[in-house]
């Protein structure tokens, strides 16, 4: 029904029993290939009586790496291949290898069934035939806090920061000359509203990952929920001449939006949300870039937990040109328009420009291109930490700066409605248990902060 066997030589043992053996053909457009299949059963199978039982075929035939086996245009395979005649697909366990020019040519495990006319083979911890874990993504190099892609590759430290770590299926799309590796059910389910993607391209070494990104994994408290659509060249690393390898700086950047969210007194957040919508109402609206529009609705899902709250999302913005989260989904900020890049000094995600997108604060609609910078920090040590200044764009506009690591918030603002509702706050709301995970706390600072931060950001650009 679903497979043929060329040149075959057949042992009928009974009515419904037989051996044989025989070629398997497998052709890759105009590559010819055969696999030999020396250990090929018919029987009956199933329950019931015998006469009534569905007669299969199994067999199976192994591939070696000098035979130049492809399961399509771009795989290669070693390893054996089993066939069901019940089954359309053929089932691979063996090593596959990309045929594309990459940093790191390896073999890598691969347990799947595929269909060569829409080859989407499934991996989730490949690992070389040494047994090296391998790693698909964008990482950072701890030692030397470079972002690097790695395409089935060994990382320069298993400790190395995952900033996306992709499993689940890749596939290779012919059209682009570029490997898809993905979620498996955003690469087999068009359109599915949740899930990650990480394109190689085979013409140009871009990397692109899209989706939601692991950014401050170790924020105690409130991990900031970050989307969107990061860039990053692939590039050889240099070795020592005792055959270290180290990566090597190069440009990352990040097209995101952002949920950030810290607890306040209700006092200040009212004072601050008060003068911002006061203060916005002449200023011009958000106006998303043709990138940001298309990327809407392939990462918004990563900022929802519904399918439901995902079309209300898509659906607003058709409508109102907003892009506005679910009350459900609400944090202090969310920031729709947010580029950034990795600076590897800082070891640090900073916003790339100072007109940012506020669309929300606690779920109040703002809406508005205000002067804002960010800085989700990642240091080796592991103690990450979020910055977020925002300046009213009145003339006379104030500014709030916030300042989060191991949860503590540091926080000041030009407005002093909003300093004297921190300093005037009652302990249970500056000192707050978080369960068993400890105390979140919030101090005042000094003006001298925001001003030092504004500083290193600008010297980051």
């Amino acid at each position: 029904k679903y497979h043929a066997i060329n040149r075959a030589t057949v042992n009928i043992q009974g009515g419904r029993d037989y051996t044989a053996s025989g070629f398997y053909e497998y052709n890759i457009g105009d590559k010819k290939q055969e696999i030999e299949f020396s250990n090929i059963v018919g029987a009956p199978i199933g329950k019931g009586k015998r006469v009534e039982k569905t007669l299969a075929t199994r067999g199976g035939g192994k591939v070696s790496g000098e035979d130049e086996f492809y399961m399509d245009v771009k795989t290669k395979f070693k390893g054996e291949i089993v066939l069901s005649s019940e089954k359309r697909d053929l089932y691979f366990d063996g090593y596959a290898k990309l045929d594309m020019e990459l940093p790191q040519d390896n073999w890598f495990t691969v347990q799947s069934e595929a269909d060569k006319r829409n080859l989407a083979i499934s991996f989730k911890k490949p690992k070389t035939p040494n047994g090296d874990p391998l790693k698909t993504g964008i990482f950072v190099d701890r030692a030397m806090g470079n972002p690097y892609p790695s395409v089935m590759g060994i990382l320069f430290a298993r400790k190395d920061r995952a900033i996306m770590d992709v499993t689940g299926v890749f596939k290779y799309d012919k059209s682009n000359d570029a490997f898809i590796f993905g979620d498996s059910i955003k690469l087999t389910n068009k359109g599915h509203y949740k899930g990650n993607t990480f394109v190689v391209s085979g013409k140009t070494n871009d990397c692109t990952a899209t989706g939601t990104f692991n950014v401050g994994e170790n924020v105690k408290f409130f991990k900031p929920t970050v989307v969107g659509k990061a860039n990053v060249k692939m590039k050889k690393s240099t070795v020592d001449s005792t055959g270290v390898r180290s990566s090597v700086s190069q440009k990352l950047t990040l097209d995101a939006m952002a949920g950030i969210t810290y607890q306040l007194p209700e006092a200040a957040l009212k004072a601050m949300v008060k003068d911002l919508q006061a203060n916005t109402y002449d200023v011009a609206n958000i106006r998303l870039q043709s990138s940001y529009e298309k990327l809407l609705p392939e990462v918004i899902g990563g900022m929802v937990s519904t399918k439901k709250g995902y079309d209300q999302v898509v659906k607003n913005y058709s409508t109102t040109s907003k892009v506005t989260l679910p009350n459900s989904e609400k944090h202090l900020f969310f920031f729709s328009y947010l580029p950034m890049k990795w600076d590897p000094n800082l070891k640090s995600l900073v916003s790339r420009t100072k007109n940012l997108g506020l669309s929300q604060i606690n779920g109040v609609s703002i809406n508005k291109t205000v002067e804002a910078y960010v800085e989700f920090r990642m240091p080796s040590n592991g103690e990450d930490g979020m910055h977020v200044y925002i300046k009213n764009p009145s003339s006379d506009g104030h500014y709030y700066y916030f300042k989060y690591k191991e949860g503590v918030l540091e926080t000041v603002s030009s407005n002093p409605t909003y300093n004297n509702a921190i300093t005037g706050a009652k302990k249970k709301e500056l000192e707050v248990k978080m369960g068993k995970d400890g105390v979140y706390t919030i101090e005042p600072v000094s003006p001298v902060s925001a001003d030092m931060f504004i500083s290193r950001i600008k010297g980051a650009w």
